[in-house]
């Protein structure tokens, strides 16, 4: 944060700012992946060389595909509800809560914040133009 906050007192373009924001935010999110591996080691659960890996994989990788899958249906719902600005508003709200729930609390058990971040940007790159001004 303190990095965006002096870009934008320097007058770096805005881009950048957004990039470095982004990069953050995978940073946090795969830190926080690592943190869930070694509390799983720290807890006495036993786990192989190949068990760590797997479950970094499936943390990390995991929650960039729900967030990927979520964003892609996120999507075309607000293309079918397009102009109507409370559905809009409703559905991206929604969708954030429910790509953590379904993260975090069901068994599908992969990063919730990898999740957002990762819907975050595909809503950014394709599903803007979806929403209404």
């Amino acid at each position: 944060m303190a990095v965006v906050v002096l870009l934008k007192e320097l007058g770096a373009s805005r881009r950048l700012a957004t990039l470095i924001e982004g990069e953050s935010l995978l940073n946090d999110g795969t830190a926080m992946v690592v943190f869930l591996v070694l509390l799983d080691i720290v807890k006495g659960i036993h786990l192989t060389p190949w068990d760590i890996i797997l479950r970094f994989i499936r943390l990390a990788f995991g929650g960039a595909a729900l967030g990927i899958l979520a964003g892609m249906i996120a999507s075309q719902i607000l293309r079918r509800i397009h102009n109507n600005f409370v559905l809009e508003v409703n559905t991206t709200i929604f969708t954030a809560y429910l790509v953590f729930f379904v993260a975090e609390v069901t068994p599908v058990h992969v990063s919730g914040i990898l999740a957002l971040v990762t819907l975050g940007l595909y809503m950014t790159k394709s599903g803007k133009t979806r929403i209404s001004a």
